[in-house]
C-alpha cells in the first residue's frame, strides 16, 4: 500500500517537536501506516543516526547509533498515528513529497534486494514525510548505457524530512531499551539519518549517487538503470552546485 496523503488542504506541522530528515543511500518505504527506512550496504558509506536538542549552540548530539545496527530501530510515540505525505493542492510547493525520487515509479516491476540492504532496518511510526529541501531545477534523468535517452525531471528532493507534531504525547527512540525524549519543559528535538561517505568522495561532475540504489533492487533490466544528472537534457551546464547521496523512497 502507498503512502497515504494528508489533507490537500491541510498545511505542514506547524512548530513540531520532532524533525527527523533523511540524507545519504535511503530506501524509504510503506510498511502498513508507517515508514520503513532500508539501509542501503554500500563499502565507503557510514550509517549515523544523531538525535540533537533544538536550542542555540554550542550543540552537540545527546544521542548517536553510527555503523550497522544491532537492534531494529524504532521512532514512535505512545500514541501513534502513523505516517503521511505531504501532498497539497498546490503542485508547485517545494515541500510537496512528489519531488522525492521513487524508484518504483521508475522501475514498476522492481521490488527490493534484501541482499543489498542492512539486514536491521529503522521505522517511523508517526508524522508527515515531505521534503525538506528541493534541488534546482535543471535535473534529469538518463539512461545509464544509453545517455541520449533522457528525461528532464526539473527539480528533485535533495532532502526528506518527518515532521511529528506531538500534541501532548511521548516520543521514544526504541532499539534493545526504550528511550524517551521529554518535552515536557518545551524541549524540542533534531535527528538526523544519515547513510553518507565516510570521507568526501571524487568530483562526480553534476552525477548523483543514484546507480548505488541499483545495488539494493532486483528485476530492473540493466538497460533500463537510470543516473541522475544536474543539469538538463541537451546541455552540459549545471544547474546546482550540490550533488547529494540523496534519500529516495519506493513508494508501493
Amino acid at each position: 500500500m502507498p503512502f497515504r496523503s494528508t489533507n490537500p488542504n491541510d498545511p505542514l506541522p506547524t512548530d513540531p517537536e520532532v524533525r527527523i530528515f533523511f540524507d545519504g543511500l535511503l530506501l524509504l518505504r510503506p510498511s502498513g501506516i508507517n515508514c520503513e527506512i532500508l539501509v542501503v550496504s554500500h563499502v565507503d558509506h557510514v550509517l549515523t543516526v544523531d538525535v540533537f536538542e533544538d536550542h542555540a549552540p554550542p550543540n552537540v548530539p545527546i544521542l548517536r547509533f553510527a555503523g550497522p545496527l544491532q537492534d531494529p530501530l524504532q521512532m514512535t510515540t505512545n500514541a501513534a498515528a502513523g505516517v503521511m505525505a505531504f501532498r497539497p493542492t498546490d503542485q508547485n510547493d517545494p515541500h510537496h513529497f512528489h519531488w522525492a525520487l521513487d524508484m518504483h515509479a521508475q522501475h514498476a516491476a522492481a521490488d527490493v534486494d534484501n541482499s543489498g540492504v542492512q539486514r536491521k532496518t529503522i521505522t517511523v511510526f508517526d508524522g508527515v514525510l515531505s521534503s525538506a529541501l528541493r534541488s534546482a531545477a535543471g535535473v534529469s534523468l538518463r539512461k545509464h548505457i544509453d545517455p541520449s535517452q533522457c528525461m528532464d525531471r526539473g527539480f528533485v528532493a535533495s532532502l526528506l524530512t518527518t515532521d511529528i507534531k506531538l500534541n501532548g504525547r511521548q516520543f521514544s527512540i526504541v532499539a534493545d531499551t526504550s528511550i524517551p525524549l521529554p518535552t515536557d519543559n518545551g524541549q524540542k528535538y533534531l535527528i538526523y539519518v544519515s547513510n553518507t561517505r565516510s570521507a568526501p568522495g571524487p568530483p562526480t561532475g553534476g552525477i548523483g549517487d543514484l546507480n548505488h540504489y541499483y545495488h539494493a533492487l532486483r528485476n530492473v533490466n540493466p538497460a533500463d538503470e537510470l543516473d541522475l544528472f544536474f543539469r538538463r537534457c541537451g546541455t552540459t551546464t549545471r544547474d546546482t552546485t550540490r550533488v547529494p547521496c540523496m534519500s529516495v523512497i519506493f513508494d508501493v
